[in-house]
């Protein structure tokens, strides 16, 4: 390392200087820390050795104080606080910043662009010794550190000792020496800790940290400078440290040790290294991914889809050996006709002669490189290139998760190689195929996978970095100063994406009070361009910018330029929409993590993890099948004679699930879905083919990427673009729907009158509205009205018209329920999304099945212009067949259980919009409280809904007229009427009416099929101890399991469970079909027990699980029982029996007779929404009391034991 040397300026300090330092030979860049000499430079580490020799020198001791002061001042670190202006920009050099943006540009102005205010430019980059290093940030000024669980804000000037300067030392330091024998952690290796306390001094920070394991009291002092001493951390945050001990203290300064904090996110090794250019960018593409992906604007990148392919076709040909030219050209064959590689260039309107002229370059600098480093047929010409041979390949596209060093990432190919007659070493491979700029961004990758690679115990120093398309490839070797650079990057990073992405804080008692706040974020680059022209994300990063209330930004900067151009057409309700949509979403995503393991899967052992019904251990491979893309591998357990804590898979997993793979070594060397589970084997959807010698550990983990997504989704509503500011006009700001007249004389033809003629009078009204919209209508389906048969008439008109048409709704079934009767009435549409997931009547229908054949871009693109209807979910609207076209409608179906920023994704594919529901039906589920009450649960329907823009569907086809009358009593206020008079006065028909009399008289009193009593309630009064007067054996399993359950306050309620039980049971005696009666309960425990206790074909399932669905005979438990001081408090802070859009549901889904059974005089008080149902149902209730009408509890209980033997089966 060059000399330091101390300058001093006018007023006696001296500010950090920086020169650039070029070295040709290694095209590498250095930022050297130009402060003082190595001989009058005194870390933090020799300061402590220094202190600890002159312990027992009393003199010393007196002038320890003067010491502390002075010391690392003459260390040459320089306070930031205490910098004036000036100086502080002489302390940073951003021109890098241009160099690399230029050498990486393709475009000759961009690369010729200067900066004309080079200081507020830079991404605030601390000064440092040399290479990647200059990349160090400074953290946000605004710090707020805990010390010892109390909040306060710590001043970065020396903490005054609070003793007369006359008294005697000795008792103070004595003391000190004393606590030192607590200090004994061991931090000479990457080791997690918990901050304790922290102490910030003038030129170092004193951190105390604690052993996480609870039965251990190990703590130590680790006293940090340089760089270190800016870390952003709290007290109980984990931290991962590396130190140098220094007697009994340990220290991590610029030349040794690491801290690591916010370890727990891992940071793709990409993401790092991209931030070099603009670290706030980097932030904004991890939190809104997909951002403006808009079907009107151009195109994804050309170069990086054929880069992505190269990758494939290079990869591919390490590993199978592939070495021949004419080899080569045939994977590259099948390779391009792949269906996933022939989406790619439809996707980036490459055409395939375009392409194969890409790939012959390519295919034959790959040759050039095999057949130097593989077949060792050496050059002509001495070049710079790597002097070396690749022995061997060890994997490709190794994934690793390293919470050690707080990152992750792929290794395009993990290689071993040998230098002439040296040893052979392993080295990361990392593929480019660009023109070669061997840039900081590209060595950094290179950088990070051999940190990574390194930690995991391979002997590597460096590694390779090859362009492939000039075949140039070099050796990267890091430093240290390399290493912490982009480590202090990674924390950087770290900090801003443990931030949510948008909050709400509550300044006062009431929730108007509320305000938005949006996410911390980086300083913005000063480029003159790029913001503009190349950041996709810069509409966001504006927004964020105008409510940084830190944020200061002079009129020239150039994001302030911008800023004053996407702001003027947005309006505050359009910002607040997005921010609070937003922070609404981190809610929901918080509160949703609270019922998953709430753990990362390296806390805790493979076995500790099963007993929580998390992962499954000592799994083995028991065969792959490999498929397009990716790889099906089947478990089982490798030793089946082990006793392990999970005897049934399905008890962990039930299918769709996002999974990890890891080994007794690596965490997450492969991730994917679970695609069916049974018992004793499970299969997975993997991306990669694992080795069948290996015992894994399979785990549920959290993908956070959907939420990303979504909010990427949202982000793009204030980008300036034709299709967003017409969805603002139309969401946001609420403008009426408008009808054109008169109808298309189309519509006038025999066949749409022939289609219209199968529908009633609202659903025709229903459909001309549809037709005659210009923007949007709504159509309100209630229960049994018909809306998927108006739905079908209006989708098989429109595709009589010629209009091309998006169905789509919340749910796989909503969507293929319409399809299906479509393809029952031939009309033509394809399906999107994984086979697997489709109805399998729709297999014909699917978008793999269509372009099966399609082995060119120009194929598929005839297959895809030639469907004028396609269905596929809202999460999956983000399809390329969507991301490429504009449709004339989108129908959404069930758009009332969409939350609204899921539901832009296929607005933004449609001219006009046919929003299709009940908004007195079920909603999005909503788990968070808090954001329910900001708002959350408003779906598009609610916040549309005007007799201007809703057309209502009245005649229903399902309830007789006693239900009906409930219904309209409870929920719609008279709306609702009989489609005719044989189904106002349909009742329930028995096949054996005689069987019925034998038995009980409440039996038949609740299954009574006359019309009058079609609506039935079964009072079973407080049963909460009923426990005590059940006479049941002292050990009966049912008692023990009731008494168990009453004290855990469950949701279960085995007294209505014998009720629902003895019920069915006549039902079926009396010749009702099982798949007539349905069996509903609010909560799954419930569900559950009832299963097993009713073993008939008989549906049993939760309120959300029978939307759309109807039977002759409806049982409905309310299970819940306690009064309000013993009331179930389980997670969800949402109780489900005070919503009354599910209780409607529930009472709508019989046709002849309803059976309710619950404590009516708890339901009563239990929530306004069962006040209010009991009280219309007061009529209709029989009390259940032992020996009146033949009832006895005692009798059912000894039934159920006798018919389901369940204490013997148990």
């Amino acid at each position: 390392m060059p000399k330091r040397s101390r300058e001093s300026d006018s007023d006696g300090k001296s500010p950090l200087k920086m020169r650039k330092i070029i070295d040709s030979t290694s095209n590498s860049t250095d930022f050297v820390d130009l402060t003082c000499d190595s001989d009058d430079s005194l870390d933090a580490s020799q300061f402590s050795s220094e202190f600890h020799q002159n312990k027992n020198n009393s003199t010393t001791k007196k002038n320890a104080s003067v010491t502390l002061k002075n010391t690392c001042e003459d260390a040459g670190v320089v306070d930031n606080n205490k910098l004036t202006h000036e100086e502080r920009l002489e302390r940073q050099d951003p021109s890098w910043i241009d160099e690399f943006f230029a050498e990486s540009s393709s475009s000759e102005d961009l690369a010729k662009e200067e900066s004309t205010e080079p200081a507020k430019r830079s991404n605030n980059l601390q000064s440092t010794d040399s290479g990647l290093q200059s990349l160090e940030p400074t953290q946000p000024s605004n710090t707020q550190e805990k010390n010892q669980g109390s909040q306060r804000t710590v001043d970065s000037g020396v903490q005054p000792l609070d003793v007369n300067i006359n008294d005697d030392f000795d008792d103070l330091f004595d003391d000190e020496w004393d606590l030192a024998g607590q200090f004994f952690l061991d931090l000479s290796d990457f080791t997690r800790c918990i901050i304790t306390e922290i102490d910030k001094k003038r030129m170092c920070i004193h951190v105390t940290v604690s052993d996480p394991n609870p039965d251990s009291n190990a703590t130590a002092l680790v006293i940090c400078s340089g760089v270190w001493m800016d870390l952003h951390i709290s007290v109980g945050e984990s931290i991962i440290i590396k130190a140098q001990k220094s007697f009994d203290d340990w220290t991590v300064t610029n030349e040794w040790g690491y801290c690591v904090t916010q370890p727990d996110i891992l940071v793709s090794g990409t993401t790092v290294t991209s931030s070099l250019f603009c670290n706030r960018k980097s932030i904004l593409e991890v939190r809104f991914q997909n951002v403006n992906s808009l079907p009107n604007l151009k195109p994804a990148d050309a170069a990086m889809t054929t880069g992505q392919i190269v990758h494939v076709i290079m990869q591919t040909a390490l590993r199978d050996e592939l070495h021949t030219l004419e080899e080569i050209k045939e994977l590259a064959r099948k390779v391009t006709t792949q269906r996933h590689t022939v989406q790619m260039l439809y996707g980036s309107d490459i055409t395939s002669e375009d392409f194969k002229v890409m790939m012959d370059l390519y295919i034959s600098k790959i040759h050039e490189f095999i057949e130097r480093y593989i077949n060792g047929k050496q050059p002509k010409a001495l070049d710079k290139n790597f002097n070396g041979q690749i022995v061997e390949i060890r994997d490709i596209e190794e994934n690793i998760w390293l919470p050690t060093l707080g990152l992750k990432g792929k290794i395009d190919v993990t290689v071993e190689v040998k230098v002439h007659n040296s040893k052979r070493r392993v080295m990361p491979l990392e593929i480019k195929t660009g023109r070669s700029l061997f840039s900081n961004e590209h060595r950094g990758q290179l950088y990070l996978y051999t940190m990574m690679m390194k930690q995991l115990g391979y002997d590597v120093e460096s590694g390779l970095l090859l362009y492939i398309k000039d075949n140039q490839m070099q050796e990267v070797t890091s430093s240290k100063n390399d290493q912490r650079g982009l480590l202090t990057m990674r924390n950087l990073l770290a900090y801003y994406l443990s931030k949510p992405t948008a909050s709400i804080s509550n300044s006062g008692s009431s929730d108007e009070e509320a305000i938005l706040e949006t996410m911390e974020l980086p300083q913005p680059i000063y480029h003159n361009t790029y913001c503009k022209e190349y950041c996709a994300h810069n509409s966001i990063c504006c927004v964020y910018a105008d409510a940084d209330k830190n944020l200061s930004l002079s009129n020239h900067h150039p994001l302030a330029r911008l800023s004053r151009i996407v702001m003027e057409e947005l309006t505050d309700d359009h910002i607040n929409y997005v921010v609070k949509w937003s922070a609404m979403l981190e809610m929901e995503e918080a509160r949703s993590q609270e019922d998953l393991p709430g753990y990362n899967i390296w806390s805790l052992p493979p076995r500790a993890r099963e007993k929580r019904k998390s992962a499954l251990m000592c799994m083995e491979i028991a065969n792959v099948t490999a498929k397009q893309n990716n790889y099906h591998h089947e478990f089982i357990r490798s030793d089946s004679t082990e006793d392990f804590p999970v005897k049934d898979f399905r008890q962990v997993f039930h299918g769709e699930e996002y999974i990890t793979v890891s080994t007794n070594k690596r965490f997450s060397i492969a991730s994917g879905f679970i695609i069916s589970v049974k018992k004793t084997s499970l299969i997975l959807r993997l991306e990669r083919s694992l080795t069948k010698s290996e015992t894994y550990t399979i785990d549920i983990i959290t993908m956070r990427s959907q939420l990303y997504k979504t909010l990427g989704t949202l982000a793009t509503l204030l980008a300036p673009n034709d299709i967003t500011r017409r969805l603002r006009r139309l969401i946001i700001d609420r403008e009426p729907a408008r009808f054109t007249e008169p109808l298309p004389k189309d519509f006038e033809t025999p066949g749409a009158r022939k289609i219209l003629g199968r529908l009633n009078m609202y659903q025709q009204k229903a459909l001309i509205a549809v037709l005659t919209a210009n923007d949007y209508v709504l159509i309100k389906g209630m229960p049994g009205t018909g809306k998927t048969e108006t739905l079908v008439a209006l989708i098989e008109l429109l595709s009589y018209l010629g209009k091309s048409v998006i169905i789509t709704a919340h749910t796989h079934n909503a969507v293929d329920n319409i399809l299906l009767k479509l393809d029952q009435r031939k009309v033509d549409f394809m399906r999107l999304g994984s086979d697997h997931r489709l109805h399998p009547d729709l297999i014909h229908k699917s978008e793999s099945v269509l372009t099966s054949d399609c082995d060119t871009p120009e194929k598929l693109r005839l297959v895809y212009d030639k469907q004028k209807i396609v269905g596929v979910t809202c999460l999956g609207a983000g399809h390329i067949v969507l991301a490429k076209r504009i449709f004339d409608y989108c129908v959404v179906d069930e758009c009332t259980q969409v939350l609204q920023p899921v539901l832009l994704k296929p607005l933004y594919s449609a001219h006009k919009f046919a929003f299709v529901g009940d908004p007195q039906q079920l909603p999005a589920v909503i788990q968070s409280l808090e954001a329910r009450k900001l708002g959350m649960a408003e779906d598009i329907f609610n916040r549309l809904d005007t007799p201007n823009n809703t057309r209502s569907l009245r005649l229903q086809y399902r309830m007789n007229e006693t239900i009906m009358a409930l219904a309209n009593a409870f929920t719609y206020k008279g709306e609702l009427c009989a489609g005719n008079e044989a189904i106002a006065n349909a009742t329930l028909k028995f096949k054996n009416p005689g069987r019925v009399e034998n038995y009980e008289m409440w039996v038949q009193r609740a299954l009574d099929p006359s019309l009058e009593k079609a609506v039935t309630v079964l009072n079973t009064g407080d049963i909460v101890n009923l426990i005590a007067h059940t006479r049941l054996e002292r050990n009966s399993f049912l008692r023990m399991r009731m008494q168990k359950e009453d004290t855990a306050k469950n949701a279960v309620n085995w007294y209505e469970i014998c009720v629902v039980q003895r019920l069915v049971t006549a039902l079926m005696s009396a010749g009702i079909n099982s798949e007539e009666i349905g069996v509903i309960a609010p909560f799954r425990a419930q569900i559950n027990l009832l299963r097993t206790v009713i073993q008939e074909d008989v549906e049993i399932n939760t309120v959300d699980q029978y939307q759309g669905r109807d039977k002759s005979v409806i049982v409905f438990s309310c299970t819940k029982s306690h009064g309000k001081a013993l009331e179930f408090k389980g997670k969800h802070e949402y109780r489900i029996l005070e919503d009354p859009k599910r209780l409607n549901v529930a009472m709508t889904r019989a046709k002849h007779k309803i059976i309710i059974v619950g404590n009516v005089p708890m339901m009563l008080e239990y929530g306004a929404s069962t006040k209010e149902l009991f009280s219309i149902l007061e009529k209709d209730v029989v009390d259940l009391v032992d020996n009146v009408n033949d009832f006895s509890w005692d009798s059912l209980f000894k039934r159920l034991v006798e018919l389901r033997n369940i204490e013997g089966s148990q």
